[in-house]
Formats: C-alpha cells, structure tokens, sequence
C-alpha cells in the first residue's frame, strides 16, 4: 500500500487549525488521513493542542457600583474585617481586600489589631464575645474575679474568660486590708485568745 503523502496544503491546514479545532473537525478537514496519522504528523511537525478557552457564558461578574466604592472609602480604615463582610455581603472577604488594594486603602492601627485578634480568637476556637458580655467582665471581674463572672457568662470557658481578661487588661481589685492591733490571752478555767484587727484604707 502507497504511503500517503502530506501535500503542503494539508499542512497547513494542520499547522492552522490542529490548536483548537475539536478531533471530529480535524478529521473532516483532512479526509484522506487517520485521526492517528493526523497526530503523528502534528507531533513531527512541533503542534501542541491546547485546551480550549473556557466559555463565560452564564458567569455572573460580581461589579462594584460606585456608592459601593464610595463606601468602601469611608470606612474601610476604620472597620474590621467581620464588620466589612456584614457591609458589603455581596463579596467575599478577598474580593473586598482585592478592591481595597486596588483603591489604595489601608487600616489605621487600632484596626489592624481588631482583625489580629478576631483572627487568633477564629485559632483558638473562641466565641465571639458580644458588648453585653464584654460589659459584664469589665464590671464584675474587677470584684468578683472568674469565679464571680463565670455563672453570669454561661456560654465563655474558664479558658475564653481568662483570655478576655489578658485582652482587656483587667486586674482584679485588692480585697480589704486588715492590720493586727494586738493580742490578749486568758488562761484562766478556759484558755482564750483575743485579737484585735483594725481595717487599713489603701
């Protein structure tokens, strides 16, 4: 049987459609050859397919409008990231860094240190805590301790309480201080003792 040769038309047509043009295609463009001997000459010849191009039909592309621009302006530098979510929920939390870049803006200090806390609380498996509960520790910690806080904030751990009041840089308040003022004994039919304590203001 003759062996078929490759006129220079046909390959041209190879080295101008082989790329992209689906396997059927190829085969009614060049008729006289094999899908197999249509590969091995592509691959004699150097051409690679490549995958075709994905269609984005029916992708919707989420757009910024331009209040929402506006918006991302004024407050990206002073809300967190949580915050942000809640504001612009359309996004996701790396389409509104990816603007905020995009835009320029940066946080100020205080924010920075929001979101680094909120991110170590995520690691730790912490809760997040509400005002009222933040409000609860900062009145009762300071005379009450964990123990005395603990049974107001059902849902905090020893753990998540303790690491609050590291955060909120709580101490707790020096309970009263008494001073020895003296000592009388009685050694009489029954021994007494009897101390006397006088309170100290600090």
């Amino acid at each position: 049987m003759a062996r078929l040769r490759w006129t220079e038309e046909e390959k041209d047509i190879l080295r101008n459609n082989y790329e992209y043009v689906p396997t059927e295609k190829l085969e009614d463009l060049l008729p006289r050859f094999t899908i197999q001997k249509i590969r091995i000459k592509a691959s004699q010849m150097g051409l690679k397919r490549k995958a075709p191009k994905q269609s984005r039909k029916g992708i919707k592309v989420k757009r910024w409008t331009n209040d929402e621009k506006d918006k991302l302006i004024e407050v990206y530098e002073t809300t967190t990231n949580e915050e942000l979510e809640q504001i612009f929920d359309r996004f996701k939390p790396n389409e509104i860094r990816r603007k905020a870049r995009s835009l320029g803006l940066e946080k100020n200090g205080e924010t920075k240190k929001l979101d680094d806390e909120n991110r170590m609380s995520k690691v730790l498996g912490e809760s997040r805590w509400s005002k009222e509960e933040e409000k609860i520790l900062i009145d009762k910690y300071p005379t009450t301790g964990i123990n005395g806080v603990k049974d107001l904030l059902p849902k905090k751990s020893i753990s998540s309480i303790r690491t609050k009041v590291i955060r909120l840089g709580l101490k707790k308040e020096v309970g009263e201080t008494w001073e020895n003022k003296g000592m009388e004994f009685s050694n009489s039919d029954v021994f007494t003792i009897t101390a006397t304590y006088e309170r100290v203001d600090k």
